[in-house]
């Protein structure tokens, strides 16, 4: 089973015939990129988390038209529409009628 080994200590094996500075560099290389492959998406998803959470605890006392209003959005709500739309609110042409 192990006759196709062709290092007879250890050391040979980490020297890697000569090679050993382009072989273990590589094999670094992969260990980073996998770990930041399974690492980043995993941060990035607590951190949404953390932040619809946040905004679900600050938004939660508010009325949605309240806080609509406020944002300069108002909701349109058109005779035989399925839902209400949001539509930005004009100040300047509902002042002008």
């Amino acid at each position: 089973m192990f006759d196709g080994i062709q290092f007879n200590s250890l050391g040979e094996f980490l020297a890697m015939g000569g090679y050993a500075f382009n072989v273990w560099s590589v094999y670094a290389l992969f260990a980073i990129f996998l770990v930041a492959n399974l690492a980043l998406p995993l941060r990035k998803r607590r951190r949404i988390l953390r932040e619809q959470r946040r905004r679900l605890a600050a938004g939660a006392g508010r009325e949605e038209d309240g806080a609509a209003d406020r944002a300069g959005w108002e909701v349109s709500r058109q005779p035989g529409a399925r839902a209400a739309g949001w539509e930005k609110r004009n100040d300047e042409a509902a002042s002008a009628q």
